[in-house]
């Protein structure tokens, strides 16, 4: 369960960023127009939900065979949920950086 609580927790925190992610390229082509870059970040957002949501709907189970494998099969699930959450991540974090520089861009 620890799995799916973290899980949860952080893409519902991502999806909140996009969210505010989005509402400031909103508020950004409300003044100063359509753009090729605040298309970009929209795009770049879209892109970044949509890899938060394939992570939201993955599940992580234990499988265990035997009592001397379960350590093992424990390290290797850690280890994938580590990779999958920090790709996620980073998928976040090209988001905010191309809404960044749409914003500064259109100053």
């Amino acid at each position: 369960t620890r799995f799916e609580t973290n899980n949860d927790k952080w893409t519902a925190h991502w999806t909140t960023v996009l969210t505010r992610l989005t509402s400031i390229l909103d508020k950004a082509k409300e003044n100063f127009g359509e753009s090729e870059e605040l298309t970009e970040a929209y795009t770049a957002v879209a892109s970044a939900q949509s890899v938060v949501d394939a992570q939201a709907a993955k599940e992580y189970v234990i499988e265990i065979d035997d009592e001397a494998s379960l350590g093992e099969n424990i390290k290797k699930l850690v280890s994938e949920f580590r990779a999958d959450m920090k790709e996620t991540l980073d998928a976040v974090k090209e988001a905010k950086t191309a809404v960044k520089e749409a914003i500064k861009n259109e100053k």
